[in-house]
């Protein structure tokens, strides 16, 4: 395994104003969704912005990508995403019921956040997410002109930005004194038809659907984690807990 780094982008400051910051890309790798990721006016991104925007898009694909939940075929997304955890998911038959759902499970974390929906934002969905907590990024596959003009004027801190879905990450990396921790990505394996019943009731196939939305949520949310689903919406999430006997308290 090798990893050669160069330097892609220089970045207003990092973390706090008073850090120094850059991106940098993996030499060898093939393009990210970033190279196809096209920003509709507002300020550059910041350092957060980056970290909260891939925590969400990731998420989302991990949702309605090709090898996301089992029964989301043709299913819309919506993810928003605090501080790289999410504080609300839900899918449905519409993208504006998603964000409407996905905005309920904790409109008040929802403020300053990042908005990532799975389909293209028209004009009646872009005035419902400006009639409520102003995010900091909305990231969609397209953009209808219409969605544009009302998204502008709703704030100067709100960016808009039209990507491709991610590919997979190869590698994860963590920093420690000296070098770097490398390991593969994590993945979603399990298949709900070999998931075992453990339980004297069996799940309803709802039931089931939720158990699986909770889950693949769960996998990108930091532990300890629980979360909470019922009728594909995200009602609780519990993230960072270092006590995992009361994390659901």
């Amino acid at each position: 395994m090798h990893l050669v780094l160069e330097r892609a982008k220089e970045l207003r400051y990092g973390e706090n104003p008073h850090q120094q910051a850059a991106l940098f890309r993996a030499r060898g790798n093939p393009t990210g969704w970033w190279e196809g990721a096209v920003q509709h006016g507002g300020r550059e991104l910041s350092y957060l912005n980056l970290l909260d925007a891939e925590a969400a898009w990731q998420l989302a694909y991990e949702l309605v990508g090709p090898d996301g939940l089992s029964f989301g075929g043709g299913l819309a997304a919506v993810v928003i995403v605090k501080h790289t955890n999410p504080c609300g998911a839900a899918i449905a038959e519409d993208l504006a019921t998603a964000y409407g759902r996905a905005l309920e499970g904790d409109p008040v974390s929802a403020f300053g956040g990042i908005a990532a929906l799975s389909g293209r934002v028209d004009e009646t969905l872009a005035e419902q997410i400006v009639e409520g907590p102003l995010a900091d990024l909305l990231i969609a596959p397209a953009f209808d002109d219409g969605a544009l003009a009302v998204s502008r004027p709703s704030g100067k801190n709100m960016r808009v930005i039209a990507a491709p879905f991610p590919a997979r990450v190869r590698l994860s990396l963590r920093q420690i004194d000296g070098g770097f921790l490398v390991q593969e990505r994590d993945r979603f394996r399990s298949a709900p038809e070999n998931w075992r019943v453990a339980t004297r009731i069996a799940p309803t196939e709802q039931q089931w659907r939720d158990l699986e939305l909770a889950w693949r949520v769960c996998g990108l949310t930091s532990s300890n984690a629980i979360v909470l689903a019922y009728g594909g919406q995200i009602v609780g999430i519990g993230c960072g807990q270092q006590n995992r006997v009361d994390a659901a308290g």
